[in-house]
């Protein structure tokens, strides 16, 4: 069935397979009804979190990146990489269905409890070396 798109697809779009009008404005929409219910403050308090996110995880990923290809031998580059893309995806998988499991079980504020802690506490399994160890372990990593 090449080129067959879902019903749920099909509604979202119009005839000629573009984006109607009026549907990009429910996220503005959304952000609205925040302001309106919670607040200003709880407004700012999520636009702040939200581009702080953002910016860290656009400042990790490089970082971790660079740090990986110099702790990794060259001819292990691949395996490496591959490794790491793969490792990533499935994690991501296994955890938005332990979050939803536990959201069921327990209910969403619980389930977002326990996903904070693991952010804070996954911190220490960061492999924290000092800079001289980290040469003398890899002496490439100088370089």
């Amino acid at each position: 069935m090449a080129g067959s798109v879902s019903p749920a697809a099909k509604s979202t779009f119009d005839a000629v397979g573009r984006v109607p009008p009026g549907y990009a404005i429910n996220s503005p929409l959304a952000v609205g009804c925040v302001t309106v219910t919670l607040g200003t403050t709880a407004e700012i308090v999520d636009i702040a979190a939200d581009s702080l996110l953002l910016f860290l995880a656009g400042v990790f990923n490089p970082v971790f990146s660079a740090y990986r290809m110099r702790q990794t031998p060259k001819e292990l580059m691949t395996r490496v990489a591959t490794a790491w893309s793969v490792s990533n995806k499935s994690i991501t998988a296994l955890f938005i269905a332990l979050g939803g499991w536990l959201a069921t079980l327990f209910g969403v504020r619980e389930a977002l409890l326990v996903a904070a802690i693991l952010c804070l506490v996954s911190g220490v399994f960061l492999p924290w070396r000092g800079r001289r160890q980290s040469a003398e372990v890899h002496p490439h990593a100088a370089l």
